[in-house]
């Protein structure tokens, strides 16, 4: 009997939603997941020529991704039936599907390895007066954010450059001494460390030490230009050599995050994820492709992490 053949990968809001859409109609279907079987992507390439998830098949047909989905089950309705009867009747009635790359993999599910350990690279803290609570050690990223909310960012110019995010030499500082509770030296020393021991603020340029002055612009790293995802930190520790298995967890981090701000509807809210308690570290784990060889990688692996990254 004919089917319905979904190309799918775990946590993407668009294949969640298309999956519910055909249940709630009582309409079966076969899925073929990307996440646990990658070696299908290239089947639903060259069947479809997209990249994207979901894929749907009716039988040897090509229907599409979510939005053309949702026009084949509202045309089963507008024609007065029940679409479990239409599926029946247009669908299941008809043949199998005969290519291969409609099939099922035969192979066993990618299981997703834990990542290498990692030994994180970690900032000492500045004393402070006695008795004040600093911590000791700080990570890359709970330094990152607690310099987002103790230093004032806005946009500065100089000349006709606008540079966006910015903060003066003698401001960075200024809120180093009242946080920490230290001396001014002491502030201007560890604001030195953070950017060349650390790179976690740079001058705007990227031509100038950091120094205690009004006349010079700096920037912390997270938000230097261009805006890409994974630019919050410089990644200087252990990279997992496994690229497609850093994509993996990657991805189902991200998943996690945007599946709390995911509605019925399957449209996802992306500026309230951004918002979300994770997203920071998702944005220092993803770092980690900083640092990922693709120059070197063998063609077909470097095909399926591209894919992958894509999607």
């Amino acid at each position: 009997m004919g089917r319905i053949t979904i190309f799918t990968m775990d946590n993407s809001p668009n294949c969640i939603r298309t999956k519910r859409e055909l249940k709630d109609r009582g309409i079966p279907f076969l899925e073929i997941s990307l996440t646990k079987h990658p070696n299908k992507r290239n089947d639903m390439l060259s069947l479809s020529d997209k990249l994207t998830v979901p894929q749907m098949f009716i039988n040897s047909a090509y229907v599409g991704g979510l939005s053309q989905t949702l026009k084949v089950l509202k045309s089963w309705e507008r024609a007065g039936s029940n679409p479990h009867e239409v599926y029946e009747s247009l669908v299941a009635a008809a043949s199998d599907p005969t290519d291969p790359r409609l099939q099922p993999s035969t192979d066993p599910p990618i299981v997703s390895l834990p990542p290498p350990p990692r030994e994180m690279k970690v900032i000492s803290i500045p004393s402070g007066k006695e008795g004040h609570p600093n911590q000791k050690m700080m990570s890359v990223l709970e330094m990152t954010e607690l310099l987002k909310t103790i230093i004032p960012r806005k946009d500065l110019r100089y000349n006709l450059t606008s540079y966006r995010k910015s903060f003066r030499g003698s401001d960075f500082v200024d809120g180093l001494m009242k946080h920490f509770q230290i001396k001014r030296e002491e502030a201007v020393d560890f604001a030195g460390k953070l950017q060349k021991d650390h790179q976690i603020l740079h001058h705007v340029c990227k031509d100038h030490d950091f120094k205690d002055t009004r006349s010079l612009y700096f920037r912390l790293q997270c938000d230097q230009t261009p805006l890409v995802l994974n630019s919050y930190r410089i990644w200087t520790e252990r990279v997992d050599p496994d690229a497609m298995s850093l994509l993996r967890r990657l991805k189902k981090q991200l998943g996690k995050i945007l599946k709390t701000h995911t509605d019925a509807d399957g449209k996802v809210n992306y500026k309230e994820a951004a918002n979300h308690v994770d997203f920071p570290a998702f944005e220092e784990a993803v770092c980690e492709l900083q640092a990922v060889d693709f120059e070197n990688m063998e063609y077909n692996l470097k095909l399926a992490f591209s894919i992958n990254l894509y999607n």
